[in-house]
Parts: C-alpha cells; structure tokens; sequence
C-alpha cells in the first residue's frame, strides 16, 4: 500500500519516514502488516510508532492527526521570526558586542533554521559561548 501525503513531524518539521514490515498474529498465525511513521530528522527525539496496516485509522492517519493546529501556526510564526532575526547583519551585531546571552541566542536560532534538533541547537549555542568567552589562560596554568 502506498503511503498518503503525510504531514511534517509535529515537534521539528521534519520528514515523516515510513516502514513496513511483516509479522505473524499471534492468535490465528495470520500475517499482519505492520507500518511504523516516524520523523526522519535524525536529531529530532520523536520516534513514532507501529500500527497494523489494516487497522482504522491506520498509522498514516495516526501520524497526520494534530491536536492543535493552532500549536502548529504559532510553531511556523515563530520559525518565521527566527528567519528575520537570524540574518548575517543581526549576527555580526550580536558576535561583535561582547553580549554572550545575545551571541548565544543568535547561534541557537541559526542552528534551528538549519535544521539542527533543538537539544542539538542549545549545546551548539552553550558550546560556542563558552569558546568565544571563556576567560583567557593565565600564564603556568
């Protein structure tokens, strides 16, 4: 069976990936086919689920029910006001004011607009201040 059009991950946006595979019931030896959706971003933490293929609504309709669209639309507004703040002018202002909550904050988001899952993002960013203004060595240390 060919998937439907399938929605983006609800927690990253990525690219839903499908699975199938082939498995026997365990009550009349029947063969189920399984089929597991799951977000093809490999830094995304959502790893989705199996669902037999013939169950109603199978796990293509499973994965492309939101809860809340409006969740979804205020996630997009806020990608879309990352994309306005992160510009490289934005980011030489904050790299050349010795500001490390905003140098940080700049290379969170374009970490996020690269794609890079959001733990991901914040370790880049916390490592990246870190290396900008750690204190200078001392002389014998």
């Amino acid at each position: 069976m060919e998937a439907p059009e399938l929605k983006p991950c609800p927690f990253c946006g990525g690219e839903a990936e499908t699975h199938e595979r082939m498995d026997e019931n365990i009550w009349d030896h029947s063969q189920v086919t399984w089929v597991s959706v799951s977000c093809g971003n490999i830094d995304c933490d959502f790893q989705g689920f199996d669902w037999p293929l013939e169950a109603e609504p199978n796990a293509f309709g499973r994965w492309n029910t939101r809860a809340d669209t409006a969740l979804q639309e205020e996630v997009e507004r806020l990608r879309e006001a990352l994309k306005r703040v992160a510009t490289p002018s934005a980011f030489y202002v904050a790299t050349s004011n010795v500001d490390p909550e905003a140098y940080g904050r700049m290379v969170y988001a374009e970490m996020v607009l690269k794609g890079s899952g959001l733990h991901e993002a914040e370790a880049e960013a916390e490592a990246a201040v870190r290396s900008r203004f750690a204190p200078p060595l001392k002389e014998g240390t």
